[in-house]
């Protein structure tokens, strides 16, 4: 059960390194998910 995990787990590897992701690319707005991904304003100095 083991080497079946370690072979398992070695094959998603090669199989992700082996193809891109082009439909999960991330947007570059200034939102992911509805939450922004950016501050407007400038964190205060500590």
């Amino acid at each position: 059960m083991f080497v079946a995990s370690i072979v398992g787990s070695v094959w998603l590897i090669v199989a992700s390194a082996r193809y891109d992701d082009e439909g999960a690319r991330l947007p570059t707005g200034r939102q992911i998910f509805g939450v922004p991904s950016q501050s407007i304003t400038p964190a205060p100095a500590r």
